[in-house]
């Protein structure tokens, strides 16, 4: 039998012997001590449901500050960045300027060209035509990441 069990029954037998009239001075003495009983059982439970409130709130806070740089990188990301920032390692990329003129940007990956004698890298970049031109001599200036495809957001 748990503690509020034995409480509870001291209560119900007190309520008994009230209705029936058989209470007297010494009969209520166990049952106030079964109430201060449960009044600092009440307060017990409030001083940790204050601390969980206090944990709570730092871990909200915790979150929000991770999804606010979350979205500071992500928006960055979308931003142009200068070529030396680019991966290296074959990942495809928007690149700028275009191959062609008046178009605003090409899609690239970076070649090693490590199986060459003499290796001289470069991007090699998609045109209109699905042919690559590759730009050692007009490498491009900045770079971004390509965007999710649909459904693919923060939100899926």
């Amino acid at each position: 039998m748990t503690k509020v069990d034995e409480i509870m029954e001291l209560v119900f037998d007190y309520a008994d012997q009230k209705k029936y009239g058989r209470t007297g001075a010494a009969d209520s003495k166990p049952v106030r001590s079964a109430i201060e009983s449960l009044n600092d059982a009440r307060k017990s439970a409030q001083a940790e449901v204050g601390a969980l409130k206090g944990v709570i709130a730092k871990s909200g806070l915790e979150l929000q500050r991770a999804v606010l740089a979350e979205r500071e990188a992500c928006a960055k990301a979308r931003d142009w960045q200068p070529i030396d920032t680019a991966p290296k390692d074959g990942t495809a990329v928007l690149v700028y300027p275009g191959t062609w003129s008046g178009r605003s940007a090409s899609i690239a990956k970076w070649e090693s060209d490590k199986y060459a004698k003499k290796p001289r890298p470069y991007w090699s970049r998609d045109d209109d035509l699905g042919r690559v031109t590759f730009s050692r001599e007009r490498p491009p200036t900045h770079w971004k990441p390509l965007p999710l495809p649909p459904g693919k957001g923060l939100t899926s």
